[in-house]
């Protein structure tokens, strides 16, 4: 051959009559049986996990992964019995699963949507704050004189207006007023300290 000819792979050396193997070839000794082990056993892989309760998605990658552990310790060639070896790696795969799927308890998770976790109520801290804070307001209105008292206790949970207020306690409207606003100065000031 001469010098600036490459040769090609498959082709026949000069003088002998058998062609390399190329990267092509399926099933010869240098590629450990890969073609033999995916011809004869990726289909009949596939229906065995299929049986075991895996989705297509799922057979397909654990055919993948017996193979790929077949391949890594050397292949199917020499084997007296290949069919028992690689089901039996494809059996001791399904274990494998099953023990890490009890392990980490996968059954048990719920996918958990980050919107579901927030809620309408306060949190506990916030909610404790504000029974204090209420217990404290609840304690200045009843500290309150009692006309300041009785006009808040109308105005703000009754509903009552300053005159109607003023009718109701025979008071001029500016002494509701006057009233209003002490009830009003006092509850603000117990809001500063708190």
């Amino acid at each position: 051959m001469p010098k600036d000819q490459i040769p090609t792979p498959g082709a026949p050396r000069r003088g002998s009559e058998t062609a390399e193997p190329s990267l092509g070839s399926v099933g010869t000794a240098s590629d450990n049986g890969i073609g033999a082990l995916d011809s004869d056993f990726r289909q009949p892989l596939e229906r065995y996990f299929r049986r075991q309760g895996l989705n297509q998605a799922d057979a397909q990658d654990y055919t993948q992964e017996t193979m790929t552990r077949i391949l890594g310790k050397g292949g199917v060639a020499s084997l007296a019995n290949p069919q028992g070896y690689v089901f039996s790696v494809a059996s001791n795969l399904l274990r494998d699963r099953a023990r890490r799927r009890r392990t980490r308890a996968a059954d048990a998770h719920v996918v958990i949507d980050s919107s579901e976790l927030v809620s309408d109520q306060p949190s506990p801290h916030r909610q404790l704050v504000a029974h204090q804070e209420l217990a404290r307001i609840r304690e200045a209105i009843l500290d309150l004189p009692a006309k300041s008292q009785r006009v808040f206790i109308l105005h703000r949970f009754e509903g009552l207006t300053y005159p109607e207020i003023a009718d109701l306690m025979g008071l001029s409207r500016s002494s509701v007023e006057k009233y209003m606003m002490l009830a009003l100065g006092r509850l603000k000031d117990v809001r500063k300290r708190s």
